[in-house]
């Protein structure tokens, strides 16, 4: 959350407190949560082409009122709106396929087990993701741990 390196920066130009400038970071969540709440049950009914375009939009629409807002008062609500386009993009990303059928994320997938993109059997014995291992793929050291390198 790029925000938080700014909260003191807010704090100072809006002249509130610490206190008060949290709910720059709730009311993005709680949009954000109440958001993706409600969408993801008509996700799959609805044009994933339209929710990520208006997502993005008023995700963008959002942030330049957050840029000029000079109060609390102003901000807060332009980072609701923030939090309900990210909300949007959150329902629609595991959608970006455009097939309709991409949406199920499940840990076969994503450590890639299963079948191949091509159809193929297992992927036995190859590494889905190069350069990305797991700790249990990692060395042992002779005392049982895990190795250090240099």
């Amino acid at each position: 959350m790029i925000v938080v390196l700014a909260l003191p920066e807010i704090v100072t130009r809006l002249h509130t407190s610490i206190s008060h400038v949290t709910w720059v970071i709730t009311a993005y969540n709680l949009a954000l949560i109440v958001t993706a709440s409600a969408v993801i049950p008509f996700a799959r009914r609805s044009d994933s082409t339209r929710a990520l375009i208006a997502g993005l939009g008023l995700f963008a629409l959002a942030s330049i009122g957050c840029g000029l807002a000079d109060s609390m008062s102003a901000l807060v609500p332009f980072r609701c709106l923030q939090g309900v386009g990210g909300g949007l993009l959150l329902c629609v990303a595991a959608d970006v396929r455009g097939d309709g059928a991409a949406g199920r994320l499940t840990a076969e997938r994503l450590v890639g087990g299963g079948r191949d993109r091509h159809g193929g059997g297992s992927r036995a014995g190859r590494h889905p993701h190069p350069g990305l291992r797991l700790a249990r793929d990692l060395p042992r050291s002779s005392a049982g741990g895990r190795a250090h390198s240099p």
